[in-house]
């Protein structure tokens, strides 16, 4: 019975060993598990974060969408720039035109009316009262002078009086 019990005694090392090896290997599945379920767990929670940023974009995609329809609707009617520029360059350049010859008329008016006033070109006059000099100009036609200080002087020049 010796080589009975020690058969037995084998056998039941080795279903003690394989016992260890299975316990051992079910511990590091179960790990395994724990660890896959984690990731599992966190890929969910990040599905369901995507998922819900992905609604609201997709909200506010329907809500620029509509934006865009409204806004087609209400600029349907309106005429682009690249059309209307022409035109309003053509406009501006009449109403310069027109408005430069406005002021030529008023301006040969002005001109027309104080004429009125002058002496015609036959008639010899005197002094004017208030003039000086015959020789002496009313307005000084001279440029002005530089003065000691570096400043211009706008006083008239005064001709050389020669006695």
């Amino acid at each position: 019975m010796d080589r009975a019990q020690e058969k037995l005694y084998k056998a039941r090392e080795d279903q003690d060993r394989e016992r260890t090896e299975s316990t051992q290997k079910i511990q590091q599945l179960q790990m395994e598990k724990a660890e896959e379920m984690a990731k599992l767990t966190k890929v969910l929670a990040e599905n369901e974060k995507l998922s819900c940023e992905a609604k609201k974009l997709h909200m506010e995609a329907g809500q620029l969408q509509q934006q865009l329809e409204s806004f087609n609707s209400t600029m349907q009617g309106q005429v682009a720039w690249n059309d209307i520029q022409p035109a309003l360059y053509q406009a501006h350049g009449e109403l310069v035109s027109a408005a430069t010859q406005f002021w030529r008329s008023v301006e040969a008016i002005q001109n027309r009316e104080l004429a009125t006033y002058l002496p015609g070109s036959g008639v010899v006059h005197g002094m004017w009262p208030g003039q000086g000099r015959a020789s002496e100009p009313l307005i000084s036609t001279s440029l002005p002078e530089l003065s000691a200080m570096g400043e211009y002087s706008i006083l008239p020049h005064q001709a050389p009086t020669t006695s």
